[in-house]
């Protein structure tokens, strides 16, 4: 996942080809599988996923598209 830091430049504009699909058992990042949402705001949603390979629980935050 791309993450912008304080004082970095921003990304290179999306590239459609990695946007995550925003459906349930997808993955994200190649190592994630989504279970389902738990929440949602104006700045994006949350969802409760997996680690596929260590099968670790977390939580993967979504940003929305500007």
């Amino acid at each position: 996942m791309d993450t912008l830091r304080f004082g970095s430049s921003p990304p290179p504009p999306s590239d459609p080809t990695r946007r995550w699909d925003k459906r349930e058992d997808s993955l994200v990042g190649g190592e994630y599988r989504v279970l389902r949402r738990i929440g949602k705001g104006s700045g994006g949603a949350v969802y409760e996923a997996r680690h596929e390979l260590s099968g670790q629980q977390v939580a993967v935050k979504i940003l929305h598209d500007r």
